[in-house]
């Protein structure tokens, strides 16, 4: 094995190697070839930037089978599929950090998955990109379109496979709509509603949107057909919103299947479930909606106040 002689060394660079062997149990003699070892094998700038996208593609796969029950699951070879690749062999080459992929081909892979492209490139921000319209959008009047979305103009253009009304069981009750728009694609809304007590003003009114959204979905068989609730732990919720997991991974997840999306639109609890007794007259004693939480109660009582005040000045309002 060659050898290598260094003259000339500060004096203060030779104590510190002999304290860091001697922190290491090393030899001075070992501890300078570790250290010329790591120096000379880490990778330069560009090389660095094809193992961290190699890292993040390799976290992707990882990400899109993990907890993910009921699909096929997805490995390279489909992941080229699905981009209109010819051959797997190119985009292999980019997960073993041989090649450097292209910028435009990392592009398609995030329109593909619903990512958040600056993340795939540089390892910027969130994974997953679910964050991308209001829910006040949902309740614009008037003529639809890019400048003025709602609900039907949003199922109108992307035609989601499935529609997720998605509930935290946290005190606070968030909730928010995320859309199925293909497989693997998954997009969402920035802001949520309270379904609970902790609302002002502003948010009671909110909540009577939500009612009055859901009560249009509800008379909607094409939409109703495709819509889904869901009630996630606090901590997953906001996993999900911060776009940290694949929403597929959570949302597929047959124990947080839910129907408080439905139940919510009974503001007077005059559907079976919720007078939980044999007395058909009864008035909604509200027992069978306890499983889903105070918050979720308060709320429909808030419904039912706004909708209280609305007969009262004389302006039906269906039921």
């Amino acid at each position: 094995m060659a050898s290598l002689l260094l003259r000339n060394v500060v004096g203060f660079f030779s104590r510190e190697l002999k304290v860091r062997a001697a922190q290491s149990g090393r030899t001075a003699e070992e501890e300078h070839r570790r250290i010329l070892e790591s120096a000379l094998t880490e990778p330069t700038g560009p090389e660095r930037q094809r193992y961290a996208v190699a890292k993040r593609l390799n976290k992707l796969v990882q990400m899109l089978n993990g907890g993910d029950r009921g699909r096929s699951g997805i490995d390279i070879p489909r992941m080229a599929e699905l981009l209109g690749l010819n051959t797997a062999g190119g985009l292999e080459a980019y997960f073993h950090a041989e090649d450097e992929a292209p910028f435009d081909l990392l592009d398609r892979i995030s329109k593909t998955f619903g990512l958040n492209p600056e993340w795939l490139k540089f390892g910027r921000g969130e994974t997953f990109n679910l964050r991308q319209r209001s829910l006040r959008s949902l309740h614009l009047p008037g003529e639809q379109g890019p400048e003025n979305p709602s609900l039907d103009y949003i199922v109108k253009t992307l035609n989601p496979q499935n529609i997720f009304f998605v509930r935290s069981l946290g005190d606070i009750g968030q909730a928010t709509v995320i859309l199925q728009t293909s497989a693997w694609r998954y997009e969402g809304f920035y802001d949520d509603w309270h379904v609970s007590n902790r609302v002002g003003a502003s948010g009671e009114r909110q909540l009577f949107e939500l009612w009055e959204l859901l009560k249009t979905i509800e008379k909607n068989f094409d939409i109703r057909r495709r819509t889904f609730g869901r009630d996630l732990p606090e901590d997953v919720y906001h996993s999900l919103r911060r776009g940290e997991v694949f929403p597929g991974a959570v949302l597929d997840q047959p124990h947080y299947q839910s129907f408080w999306q439905e139940d919510f639109t009974d503001a007077y609890q005059t559907m079976p479930i919720a007078r939980d007794c044999d007395d058909a007259d009864a008035s909604g004693n509200g027992k069978g909606y306890a499983h889903y939480g105070k918050g979720f109660q308060s709320a429909q009582a808030t419904v039912r106040s706004l909708l209280d005040m609305e007969k009262e000045k004389g302006q039906s309002t269906p039921r």
